[in-house]
């Protein structure tokens, strides 16, 4: 009860240091703005949510907030259309079934799974990779991490899922899947970064990936977290794209943006020079890129081809 009580009064020092005239309508900010409220509110939500642990810990709320929806033929034949073929493929992963999505080309030299951030629905992921598919020769898999009507799943969940989703490919059989890249966007990053930790995988390609849970969330769209730092959820401990870096040794295509609004580059640089020395690195800086424009350039997939081109010559001999 003492730390609460001195959280309490700390806080309403704080709100009643940035009081300013009132009116009747409440406070009347700098710019003749009625609007804003009576500084006991602001106050005694902060208060509140210094006390509710939902406020204080980084959970999945943070991590996946929106499920994404299931495919239906109609969407995946539009999509396929002048395109790969998109073939619908479960995999199960304990008592759950989730649902890949496996875009083929004929006499492809490999197979890239692509890991969506958590505001790609996989709908969209589809609709910007996979014009890239066909230059580059490449089948494209990726997968939603759960869907309408399901809880959220938990960190040990997607991760079971992925090894399950490289693992379905791995053994498929076919020429191509002996050859497994992963691509990842911002969460993404984290679950490819990890799933390379432990399967043999001949490449990655990273766009805006964060360190731990914690530093990369904290000030992420949470205005209280300059004044109450939140800890992460135990659960979100392996998600540590510094800490995975340093197991890196396929070649590693990294990609930040001084126009990130989500994740800040110097976080994306301090995971690139975790990358050991003797990996084949690379990190490439845009301009004027926002969060979720990395794949959506040509300069990216241009890069792509010319960082990968040593591994790329060799699966064409």
């Amino acid at each position: 009860m003492v730390m609460i009580d001195t959280g309490l009064r700390i806080l309403g020092a704080l709100a009643r240091r940035r009081r300013i005239p009132e009116t009747a309508s409440g406070v009347l900010d700098r710019h003749g703005d009625h609007s804003c409220r009576p500084p006991w509110t602001s106050a005694g939500a902060i208060a509140a949510c210094f006390l509710a642990a939902s406020c204080t810990t980084i959970g999945h709320s943070d991590l996946l907030p929106v499920a994404d929806h299931r495919l239906d033929p109609a969407a995946l034949t539009e999509l396929g259309r002048g395109r790969p073929a998109i073939q619908v493929v479960p995999v199960a992963v304990g008592s759950r079934t989730i649902i890949a999505y496996d875009a083929r080309l004929e006499h492809a030299r490999g197979v890239l799974i692509a890991f969506a951030d958590s505001s790609d629905s996989v709908q969209s992921l589809l609709q910007i990779l996979l014009p890239q598919m066909r230059p580059l020769n490449f089948d494209l898999v990726v997968f939603s991490y759960y869907v309408e009507g399901e809880a959220p799943p938990g960190v040990a969940e997607i991760r079971a899922s992925a090894r399950a989703v490289y693992d379905a490919v791995a053994h498929s059989g076919t020429p191509e899947a002996q050859h497994v890249y992963l691509l990842g966007h911002g969460v993404g990053s984290w679950f490819a970064l990890d799933l390379a930790d432990s399967a043999p995988v001949e490449g990655l390609i990273l766009a805006s990936v964060g360190t731990s849970a914690a530093e990369t969330f904290s000030g992420a769209g949470n205005a209280l977290d300059s004044v109450i730092p939140r800890r992460p959820d135990p659960d979100l401990a392996p998600l540590d794209g510094e800490a995975l870096a340093h197991g890196v040794h396929a070649p590693i295509l990294i990609l930040t943006s001084t126009a990130d609004e989500v994740i800040d580059p110097k976080l994306t640089q301090r995971v690139y020079d975790a990358v050991p020395a003797a990996t084949r690195k690379r990190l490439l800086v845009l301009y004027g890129v926002d969060h979720g424009g990395y794949f959506t350039r040509d300069t990216v997939w241009g890069a792509v081809g010319d960082f990968f081109r040593p591994e790329f010559g060799r699966l064409a001999d």
